[in-house]
């Protein structure tokens, strides 16, 4: 097995016997680094005077520094979320089922967003989470639009704004 391994003479690359271009070749690249070593260190030694290159960087104009960066004034008012008026049960009540829904006896929890403006009342209603049946989602967003108020959310001048406010409302078969 050793000799299926082992080179044969025929496979080795040919033995050149004139190394001189080689070392001919690194001496003429070494002295030329020797020469651009020398030449670089001398360059700035010429014949001009000194002050030739003073005032070249006396004439560059002075740069200033950005001026800094002044941060806003804090808001006179702390701003302010919208906040329910009365209590956000009352809103939806057992009275409130989709009779249908109660016929089927379907029940869920319906996850909303409701949009609140400056006056107060809800302007959109966004379900976020579905109760799993429609017509209850339907319901949530329907009683909500038509009761459910707010003391306006307030902006950092104290002024009335847009808010929103979030909340769910669960749906569960009343018992008799």
């Amino acid at each position: 097995m050793s000799s299926i391994l082992a080179p044969r003479p025929d496979d080795r690359p040919p033995q050149r016997e004139d190394w001189g271009t080689g070392v001919t070749i690194s001496v003429a690249a070494h002295l030329a680094l020797i020469a651009a070593l020398y030449w670089g260190m001398h360059w700035h030694s010429s014949s001009e005077p000194a002050e030739a290159s003073a005032e070249l960087w006396a004439a560059m104009p002075e740069t200033q520094a950005p001026p800094p960066v002044v941060a806003p004034p804090p808001p006179r008012f702390t701003p302010k979320l919208a906040q329910p008026k009365g209590r956000p049960g009352d809103w939806v009540t057992t009275n409130d089922y989709p009779s249908r829904a109660l016929r089927e006896e379907r029940e869920g929890t319906t996850g909303f967003r409701l949009s609140v403006g400056p006056d107060g009342r809800v302007t959109n209603c966004e379900i976020t989470s579905s109760s799993g049946s429609p017509d209850l989602d339907a319901a949530t967003c329907d009683n909500l639009r038509r009761r459910a108020r707010f003391t306006p959310a307030t902006d950092g001048e104290g002024q009335p704004t847009s808010g929103s406010y979030s909340s769910r409302t669960r749906w569960v078969i009343p018992k008799d």
